[in-house]
Order: C-alpha cells, then structure tokens, then sequence
C-alpha cells in the first residue's frame, strides 16, 4: 500500500504526481514538497494505486487546508502520533524556507489573502514573486527583506535589482521604520519596471529612528501588478557604511561660470531647519540655480537644463538668497527651491572688505564677510 495527497488541487484522486515518500530521516513517516495556493484543502489516503484503503483523517469536513499560497513540505504519520501541532495527529505541513524574505499577499484593507507567493532560491540569493490573482487590492504583493536593524544616525548601504516579465507600474520601495510608517527611498516616490528590463537600485540610506527612521525592514510593494507577472529580486545588500560627507549648497551661475566656490557658499539658517542662506550681490539679467556637493556626486537645483533663474531688475543689488534642498512651494516663483529677499537701504559698501550697511526691520545691520553685526559691535 502507499500513501498520495488527495484535495481540491487533484479533484481528490490517486495521483501519481502527489505520491508521498518514505522520510529516510524518520522511520514511520513520509513526505511530499508541492506548491499550494491559498484555499487548497487535502487529505491523505492509503491505497494500492487503484482502491483507496483509508484516509487520514477519517471521516467529512476535517481536511486540512492552505491558508497562504507557497511551496510547502507535506509531512504524514499513518499512526496519528504526530503531536499537538500536527493535524490531527496525521499531517504537518511546513512552508519553504524563504531566507531573509516574507511575504504577504491581498487586500490589506479587507485582510483578504489571494493565491499569488514567492519562491526564494538560495543558491542564487534570488526571491521570485508569482502574482497568480487579477483581484483588486491596495497590494497585489508586499514582499519584506529583513535586513540589520538600523541605528540612528548610521549609514546603510542598500542595493537590489528586479527584472519583470511584463511591465509592472507603481511600484514602491520603503525602508520601514521602528512603527511600520513606510519612509520611501525611491526618489520618484514609485517606480515602473519595463518587461524583461533590469532596474537597479544603489543608495546610502542614512537611519533615523522614530517617525522616518529605519528597523532595516526594506519593504517592496507591487501595487499594480497583474495575474501572470513574475518579478526576480536579487543583489540584495543592507549593509552598514560610512555615510557620505554632508552636502555642501553653493549658488552658481553665470556671474561665476557656474563654478562652485566658497565665496558663494550657503550656510545654515539656524532660524529655520532644513533651510539655508546667503548674503550676496546680484546682478539683472544673472541666470543662477543652486548646487549641492557631496564627495563626487553633484545636485543641481532645479535639476535640468533650461530652467536657471534669471534675476530681474526687483531682485537685483544686495540680497539674501535663501535655499530649501526639499523645495518649498511658496518659492514657485524663484524654481521652487530658493528665495531672494533684497537689502532695502544700503548705506555703504566695502568691496574689499565685503562690509555691507544696510536696514533690515528699521535696525541697520553691518555684513562683515558674512556675519552680522549691530552698530555697537554685537554679533548677530
């Protein structure tokens, strides 16, 4: 006699494709790996290939059934002595060990599971999202790679690539925080994969604990995905590094042929987080944007070409530019990232000093090189 898998998934039959093997690690009990999908039920029967003898468990509505689609490792005992955490006592099925990966698929609003599932191949350190359902969801598939947990103000070097058989619009990546509020990594906040195109993804992500912060949960979300997508992700890293050097904002333009020096320099408005600043001159007619340095790597805001500012006749003479990396929306009129507030009322100027005189709020100031003074000699 021998023993098969009978269920939904092979119309409850003898099926030679679900013949279950003799574990040679546990005399007494026997074992098949399958793929299942969310719903499937079974049992087990005992037969001779053509009569069906018993089946384990005896008796109507106790079969065991899948609650989550993937590979699993079906194990049987015909004694029922399988333990508390078999069912009853005849069958245990463990899910395939998928690394570092999890995975969750459905309606997260409605906490219904659909019947897609991810594969992971060890050997190639390479997971496989099967979307297998054309249902409508606020996810079709969350895969989550648990990485180190971040520490605050540590770097982390995280990398990935994905490769899709068909194109897959919104999709998301996320370095999850220590309250599962997703921090999107991802610059266009989404990305699209193109059929059978290769997307990579090689940032430094610096960890920062609490609302934006990071436990190295790296989060993928395939929103838009559709019944029939297979998506490889591989050359995964979550890595501790060193963090880059800080970004450094210069204004540039054609007053300086778009060069970046410390005489134009912004410094950190100490008044207004994330915002910076910088007493200059311009002139009418001076095209200008702002650059950010760090190491090798250049940003230019706006980025593009085609987009400089050009100063008018309004915003012309001794100004204080002020500069947002995160843009401010009021700023429209100046490219959305910086400010030119003109100096009303100068005195007298010092070139080669770079001493400035002029009335801020009804209190005239003294620029020296760049730092403020009251008359009597006060810093500001």
């Amino acid at each position: 006699m021998e023993y098969y898998l009978a269920g939904s998934m092979n119309n409850w039959t003898v099926d030679p494709a679900y013949k279950m093997a003799a574990n040679p690690g546990n005399e007494g009990e026997y074992l098949i790996s399958k793929l299942f999908l969310a719903g499937d039920q079974f049992k087990v029967i005992m037969s001779d290939g053509a009569e069906i003898a018993a089946w384990y468990p005896d008796g109507m509505d106790n079969n065991y059934a899948i609650a989550r689609s993937g590979e699993y490792t079906v194990y049987f005992r015909p004694d029922g002595q399988g333990g508390d955490d078999w069912h009853y006592g005849f069958i245990y099925a463990a899910p395939a060990d998928l690394g570092p990966w999890s995975a969750w698929f459905g309606n997260a609003d409605l906490q219904e599971e659909f019947d897609s599932y991810l594969t992971y191949d060890e050997a190639a350190a390479k997971a496989t999202v099967h979307i297998a359902s054309d249902r409508t969801g606020q996810w079709r598939a969350q895969i989550k790679y648990q990485g180190p947990a971040a520490e605050d103000g540590k770097c982390y070097h995280v990398a990935l690539k994905m490769k899709a058989n068909h194109d897959i619009s919104g999709v998301t990546l996320k370095w999850q925080d220590d309250n599962n509020t997703p921090n999107v990594i991802y610059e266009n906040q989404s990305i699209n994969l193109g059929a059978n195109e290769e997307f990579a993804y090689d940032e430094v992500v610096k960890g920062i604990l609490g609302e934006k912060g990071s436990n190295g949960i790296l989060v993928i979300d395939f929103g838009f995905a559709h019944a029939g997508d297979v998506i490889d992700i591989y050359g995964v890293t979550i890595e501790e590094t060193e963090c880059p050097e800080p970004e450094k904002y210069y204004l540039v333009g054609s007053f300086n042929e778009w060069a970046a020096t410390e005489d134009y320099l912004f410094a950190e408005n100490t008044a207004a987080p994330g915002e910076y600043m910088l007493d200059t001159k311009l002139t009418e007619g001076d095209q200008l944007k702002v650059v950010g340095i760090s190491g090798e790597n250049e940003n230019y805001y706006p980025a593009g070409f085609a987009n400089n500012y050009v100063v008018d006749a309004a915003h012309a003479g001794w100004v204080t530019v002020y500069f947002r990396p995160a843009g401010n929306p009021e700023w429209e009129a100046f490219g959305g990232y910086f400010y030119i507030n003109v100096r009303q009322g100068i005195e007298n100027v010092e070139i080669q000093t770079k001493t400035v005189k002029y009335i801020e709020n009804g209190q005239l100031i003294i620029l020296k090189n760049g730092t403020k003074y009251t008359p009597q000699g006060q810093q500001l």
